[in-house]
């Protein structure tokens, strides 16, 4: 079975992306139906098909 050696490196680098980008954007919430656009599998990666946002 595969391990990538640098799972953990792209976690933490995904954790401090994402507290950057909140940080920087003002507040939102999701807009219409939350279940439009659940997360789905594209090959081996997780992808979401759409997501709705609205300030």
């Amino acid at each position: 079975m595969h391990h990538c050696l640098g799972a953990p490196l792209a976690r933490r680098e995904l954790r401090i992306a994402m507290h950057s980008w909140f940080d920087l954007v003002p507040s939102f919430h999701q807009r219409g139906d939350p279940s439009a656009g659940l997360p789905c599998w594209v090959g081996n990666m997780l992808s979401v098909e759409a997501l709705n946002l609205a300030g």
